[in-house]
């Protein structure tokens, strides 16, 4: 094998298709609770969700993916739903990384590599069946992985702005910050 098609072999490697096995981690179905707009919800599928109806978003928290999901087909839309949907999806995926580090390790370890939410359900606006799709998931989790290259040497808190102190340096959350989302996980 020469030093070319080695190359070649592990840019392709380096892609992710599909979020599932050892890449679930990239899922909204991954459960990991996440602390968004004042409640804290088991997963980003709730998260995002719960956003159809913030009126309603306290009946979210509690529910895994699947639930959330059934509830959310049933709820009344906010009316400027399809104008708003996918900055929410951007805004609850980024907050899933800044708030576990240890999944932005794994995000920022996919270096480069192309991130694709590959179905076999037909979901072809967040990602791609059969070959076909828009892949705003996969574009979102690329666009957060850039900024959270951008933000590791960062001195701010990224969730109130504040100064980080010499201790906090790194995580990119400061110690407050870290308190209230703490407090709303147990």
């Amino acid at each position: 094998m020469l030093l070319c098609d080695f190359l070649f072999i592990r840019e392709v490697i380096m892609d992710i298709l599909e979020f599932k096995n050892e890449n679930f981690y990239l899922s909204n179905f991954y459960e990991t609770p996440i602390f968004y707009k004042g409640h804290c919800f088991q997963n980003n599928e709730a998260a995002f969700q719960a956003m159809k109806c913030p009126e309603r978003m306290h009946e979210f928290c509690e529910l895994n993916p699947s639930m959330a999901k059934r509830l959310g087909r049933h709820v009344k839309l906010r009316p400027d739903w399809e104008f708003v949907k996918e900055s929410v999806m951007y805004e609850v995926c980024k907050q899933k990384f800044l708030q576990h580090p240890s999944l932005a390790k794994k995000l920022l370890a996919t270096g480069d590599g192309l991130l694709v939410e590959g179905n076999d359900w037909g979901d072809r606006e967040w990602g791609v069946c059969n070959g076909d799709g828009n892949n705003k998931l996969g574009k979102i989790l690329m666009s957060i992985r850039k900024e959270l290259k951008e933000l590791s040497d960062s001195e701010i808190c990224v969730c109130c702005g504040a100064t980080l102190g010499n201790a906090e340096l790194g995580t990119q959350i400061c110690a407050k910050c870290k308190e209230v989302m703490n407090y709303h996980e147990n």
